[in-house]
């Protein structure tokens, strides 16, 4: 469980498309230049800095279609949702996005329907240490500067959040 987001865009090849599908399989969190982002459910950080940057209609998006994003609108707030970020994992905190109490309610609510159901907890946190946010940091960035790169050479590029 967790969130995956993928890059779509006009003459992607299905060789790009296996590429995310395989990363995505084995949830891999370093795969941004692929077109595919990684979450875990415990990654609240992560999952605090995602809604940031992604406006709700992608999260609430029940067409299951991906949707056009502005990436270079989008860098705009990834650069300072970035620095937040960074500031929170450095300091052991948690990071100041509104979107971090959603997160963390998620969890609970997730927890408590698994346990109605049978299962042991889902969620745990799993804070990431520095070098280990920085390189999934960087993943996001690469995720971002494709998707600025498909914009310049107008290919329509479009995401699709699964969570």
């Amino acid at each position: 469980m967790g969130t995956d987001i993928f890059l779509k865009w006009d003459g992607m090849a299905r060789e790009e498309e296996a590429a995310q599908l395989a990363a995505s399989r084995v949830f891999r969190l370093d795969a941004g230049h692929l077109g595919y982002l990684r979450a875990a459910i415990g990654m609240r950080r992560e999952n605090s800095l995602l809604r940031f940057v992604f406006p709700a209609k992608y999260w609430y998006n029940t067409t299951q279609e991906s949707m056009p994003f502005d990436f270079k609108t989008g860098l705009l707030a990834l650069n300072e949702g970035a620095k937040i970020y960074l500031r929170s994992v450095q300091q052991g905190t948690e990071p100041d996005f509104q979107s971090y109490a959603l997160v963390s309610a998620m969890d609970k609510v997730t927890d408590e329907l698994a346990r109605r159901s049978g299962f042991q907890k889902i969620a745990s946190t799993k804070d990431l240490e520095r070098d280990e946010a920085v390189e999934w940091l960087r993943g996001v960035t690469e995720f971002f500067g494709l998707g600025a790169k498909k914009m310049d050479d107008g290919k329509n590029p479009r995401i699709y959040i699964a969570w």
